[in-house]
């Protein structure tokens, strides 16, 4: 298998697999789950988050 590394966020996998849709797809199975979660803590505007976890921003989005 070779790996080829065209641009930041861009990683292929035999030209068949996209990093951002890779991405996408977990953000489509963890962020229902995650966004529950949150839910549950009552987040006040005035309250910062740092955003430590991998992916495209989904959730600091929906944090926003």
């Amino acid at each position: 298998m070779t790996t080829e590394h065209t641009a930041y966020g861009q990683w292929y996998h035999n030209g068949i697999v996209d990093e951002q849709d890779r991405l996408d797809m977990l953000a489509e199975v963890f962020d229902p789950g995650t966004t529950a979660a949150l839910s549950e803590l009552d987040i006040q505007p005035h309250w910062r988050c740092a955003d430590i976890g991998g992916g495209r921003g989904s959730i600091a989005a929906w944090l926003g």
